[in-house]
């Protein structure tokens, strides 16, 4: 899988930059007529959505009461559940905690999380991510997530408020916390235009994801804490909610031990670190991760760039 990696991030290198497609292009360039006093209302909500989208999450990363039960076990991974009022599923959290790890590991899980390349990994249902709209603020977008259809659940589309910050602890423990909440409603029209470019317009199906979220945490003894958190509230599937709760559990667990394997054995970006496909030159910029120079979505960059 290593191998695989490499080999095509060495076709990435080679490959001319990502364009995109010709309409987004426009609508970027504002040769499209886009509705500019809706879009003004993403660039003042999408601040504010974006921080409380954080703020939950790490509010379930750190929540330690008996509102989570302890439903698995699987050597250094545990994974906990929570009731969700109205949902057909629990909110799920796993965590895996290694001992002694080098800084640099901090940086390296979040450019696989943060990898769209690397997604698909660790997230067997990813298919695509594009950027709908950069907030003003660093760390803050509009995002949509396309989901592949499975035998047993139809392709989705999920727009959502993305954020992402880096805090540093007075005990000297560092946090890269990743978090993506479903985007309201209203965002839909001021949006029209750079969703059709990406081909999120039509009967595609809204996932019901309410909520997902990544945390790294580095703590001052050496040890690395990784938590990865989901709230689905609708079963979306044929099968009964009871088996795909199975499902959702198991993803869960083996997507944060792929990530833990990827970072641990190197399995990183070497050439761009970007959410979403597609991402336009002009909006990445080099710095150092894990060791290398890599080209990081400015969207990132406060993430990385210490």
């Amino acid at each position: 899988l290593k191998r695989v990696c490499i080999e095509r991030d060495a076709e990435t290198l080679l490959r001319p930059p990502p364009r995109l497609p010709r309409r987004a292009q426009m609508v970027a360039q504002g040769a499209v007529a886009s509705n500019s006093e809706p879009s003004s209302l993403v660039d003042a909500q999408l601040p504010d959505l974006a921080d409380r989208a954080l703020a939950e999450a790490e509010r379930h990363f750190d929540d330690r009461s008996s509102s989570w039960s302890l439903t698995k076990n699987e050597g250094d991974i545990e994974l906990w559940e929570q009731p969700m009022a109205g949902a057909a599923f629990p909110m799920y959290r796993s965590a895996l905690t290694v001992a002694n790890q080098k800084p640099t590991s901090l940086t390296a899980v979040a450019s696989a999380v943060c990898s769209a390349f690397c997604r698909r990994y660790y997230d067997s249902t990813f298919d695509r991510a594009c950027l709908l709209q950069r907030g003003k603020d660093d760390g803050k977008a509009v995002i949509g997530l396309f989901a592949k259809p499975t035998p047993i659940t139809p392709a989705t589309f999920f727009m959502g408020v993305f954020g992402i910050k880096r805090s540093t602890a007075d005990s000297g423990s560092e946090r890269i916390t990743v978090a993506c909440s479903r985007a309201p409603d209203e965002f839909d029209l001021p949006l029209q235009d750079q969703l059709a470019a990406c081909g999120a317009g039509g009967e595609i199906k809204r996932s019901s994801t309410r909520l997902w979220a990544f945390d790294v945490q580095h703590s001052a003894d050496g040890a690395l804490r990784m938590s990865m958190l989901v709230a689905i509230e609708r079963n979306a599937s044929w099968l009964p909610a009871f088996v795909i709760k199975q499902f959702l559990a198991d993803s869960l667990v083996a997507g944060i031990d792929c990530v833990w394997q990827m970072s641990r054995a190197g399995m990183i970006p070497r050439s761009v670190v970007s959410f979403w496909n597609d991402e336009d030159p002009e909006q990445l910029q080099e710095c150092a991760v894990a060791g290398g120079r890599v080209f990081v979505s400015t969207s990132l960059l406060d993430a990385f760039a210490r």
